[in-house]
């Protein structure tokens, strides 16, 4: 599905944000189990909730063991999550609000690995502070105005080797930070990058997606490889990029689905005012993933994150969506 296809009726962000804000309040499911299993019924919420409980039986009919179960989901052997967000950082407008409402909705996401871009020092210090007991908090570099991160979680995911590869030729400061980590005994090579930006710098932007294809394309086969970030892509980028035939796009992979395709939204996310006729909608965030040798992780889910506006403010917490996808591990 091109990401310039028309719509189908779906409801509007705020909207998809009640309707997850209530699943979750009847079931105990986080928000990122409330928003699959609404898309999968088309946000019908009684259809989504009659499916969650017959998908998940509890060992209790009580409602306080299904929620200690869909509390205890991140420490699954057989469940992987990693979550991108673009936290618009080089926005000063009430930047400590933002990061701090960002902080709250990653604890609620409850991601095993997380890729954050535009984070600068202000944030950063938040995010050390906020966080640094729940995640090993790795940046790109400090000593850039802005930078990216990777945020590992301390009970899941342990860390073997990194590095940062510099876009040599970039204007923007941008790199790609590279992991190799182990995942509830899986081995993952982890990407994260914030490619060049705007449409005056396509050529700049196809060169570094070039180089992260060929960094997938030359890794150990036992390894699953989870590539993303803010890419910054359009559809006249992808015409001329060449995709490795082993990688695939996590969004189309499971269905391409409209309500979770545009990342950067000015339809609904208000934190930026365009000048000129219409509102862009574009699918800037992404996920690519290689599987390994031996297939032994499997995506299954995809959704949107950070789409309420935050409470007592004109604003969300970033001008782009967060963008959240779940893994099954295949265990023996």
């Amino acid at each position: 599905m091109s990401d310039h296809d028309s719509d189908r009726e779906l409801p509007a962000a705020q909207k998809c944000g009640e309707l997850c804000k209530e699943f979750s309040e009847i079931t105990g499911a986080n928000s990122a189990e409330a928003q699959m299993y609404l898309q999968q019924h088309d946000w019908n919420l009684e259809a989504a909730i009659a499916y969650y409980y017959e998908d998940r039986p509890s060992d209790s009919d009580e409602p306080s063991a299904k929620i200690r179960k869909s509390a205890a989901t991140c420490e699954d052997p057989s469940r992987l999550s990693v979550l991108s967000w673009n936290l618009d950082g080089l926005d000063n407008v009430s930047l400590f609000t933002r990061t701090k409402a960002a902080i709250e909705t990653l604890k609620k996401e409850d991601a095993d690995v997380v890729f954050l871009q535009e984070v600068v020092h202000q944030s950063w210090q938040i995010l050390q502070d906020d966080l640094s007991t729940l995640y090993h908090l790795i940046p790109a570099s400090t000593s850039d105005p802005y930078f990216t991160a990777v945020l590992l979680k301390i009970t899941t995911v342990f860390l073997d080797s990194k590095k940062v590869q510099p876009f040599f030729t970039s204007v923007m400061m941008r790199k790609l930070q590279i992991l190799h980590v182990n995942v509830k005994g899986i081995d993952v090579k982890l990407m994260n990058t914030h490619l060049e930006s705007t449409a005056a710098h396509s050529v700049e932007r196809l060169r570094q997606l070039k180089i992260c294809f060929d960094e997938i394309a030359s890794t150990d086969p036992k390894y699953n490889v989870i590539f993303g970030g803010d890419l910054n892509l359009k559809a006249n980028d992808m015409r001329s990029a060449t995709i490795p035939k082993s990688v695939v796009d996590i969004w189309e992979m499971l269905g391409s689905k409209p309500e979770t395709r545009y990342t950067w939204d000015t339809r609904y996310n208000t934190n930026k005012q365009m000048d000129g006729p219409g509102r862009p909608r574009c699918r800037f965030d992404r996920f690519y993933f290689r599987s390994s040798c031996t297939k032994n992780i499997v995506p299954y889910g995809f959704n949107l994150t950070g789409i309420e506006k935050i409470k007592n403010c004109s604003k969300f917490a970033s001008d782009h969506w967060g963008i959240h996808s779940h893994f099954h591990i295949a265990t023996e």
